[in-house]
């Protein structure tokens, strides 16, 4: 009957699953030919993203410095098992130092400390493999402290002689502790970014070209209440740099790289450095400026030894 309406009548409306199937193969087919094409994109994003973010990340350390008249800064941890590399950053700032008084003797060329009764047993709680640092008088420098023995002697060594007169009596001198982390967030940089380590560290300081490399953590970079870099800690054993510090923002894949040709994070245009300049604390990011290997690391930083900064502050 004509007009008659009923459910065979009416028409179907929608996708069968053989056609839905289809669309699905598609989008995976057009999906798999346009990831591999996107990554390149997607890992300097990270990496320029990584470098940002160390950036304000130690900015942060440097104000927190400015902020409280205390250093504070950030350790650069080394990746387990990969210590030629760091994902990971974690702020600290320093300890309160120990105070107390110490006779010094000098025996077969090594300077010997004598802690009075009361420093002792302070100077046993530190952690044991960490070098502390002490000063003397209250003025002066400051000097590396290490144990010259077991734990229940009060003998420790210093690596070069104070700028005072051997005698025995005792010198105020005041103990200054390994910096410990803080309550601040750890920074984790997104994958594949990572500093490179085995490429990161002062600047050229000799005419010929000398550089010096860290090749693996952990690395803790202090600001001084003043927003310079009060100093930095290699192993625990401090220094105080002279040169900018450069920071390598890499891919973890090109770290330590054997292949042939090879691919270091040096021959990467898409890798940054992040310098901090230890007189001003200034600190910028900038691109690489010429490609190659560790023999002319000298020209890749020309942008950050010249401060040729993207945004930076």
């Amino acid at each position: 009957m004509q007009g008659a309406t009923g459910p065979r009548q009416k028409l179907r409306r929608g996708m069968t699953l053989v056609e839905l199937l289809v669309v699905v193969v598609i989008i995976l087919l057009l999906a798999a030919a346009t990831i591999p094409r996107l990554q390149p994109a997607m890992d300097r994003s990270r990496i320029r993203e990584a470098a940002r973010s160390v950036q304000l990340y130690l900015s942060s350390a440097r104000n927190q410095a400015i902020a409280t008249g205390r250093s504070c800064g950030v350790i650069i941890e080394a990746l387990p098992g990969e210590g030629g590399c760091s994902m990971t950053l974690s702020q600290v700032e320093s300890s309160a130092p120990l105070g107390g008084a110490a006779t010094l003797s000098l025996s077969s060329g090594s300077l010997t400390v004598k802690f009075d009764t009361d420093t002792d047993a302070r100077v046993k709680s530190l952690t044991s493999g960490k070098p502390n640092q002490i000063q003397f008088g209250g003025q002066g420098g400051l000097y590396n402290l290490s144990s010259s023995g077991s734990a229940a002697t009060a003998g420790w060594n210093l690596g070069q002689s104070p700028p005072w007169p051997l005698s025995p009596s005792a010198i105020p001198c005041k103990i200054y502790r390994q910096p410990v982390k803080s309550v601040a967030s750890a920074l984790q940089l997104p994958s594949p970014a990572v500093i490179d380590l085995t490429l990161s560290g002062p600047d050229t300081v000799q005419p010929n070209g000398t550089t010096t490399f860290w090749g693996s953590g952990p690395v803790t970079i202090m600001f001084a209440p003043d927003g310079t870099i009060d100093q930095v800690l290699v192993g625990g054993v401090a220094t105080h740099p002279v040169t900018p510090i450069c920071l390598l923002i890499g891919k973890r894949e090109n770290v330590n790289d054997t292949s042939t040709p090879p691919q270091s994070n040096l021959q990467d245009l898409s890798c940054l450095w992040v310098a901090i300049n230890p007189w001003t604390g200034l600190i910028i990011t900038t691109d690489l400026a010429v490609v190659g290997d560790k023999t002319n690391i000298d020209q890749s930083r020309k942008y950050a030894r010249e401060s040729d900064a993207m945004g930076g502050k």
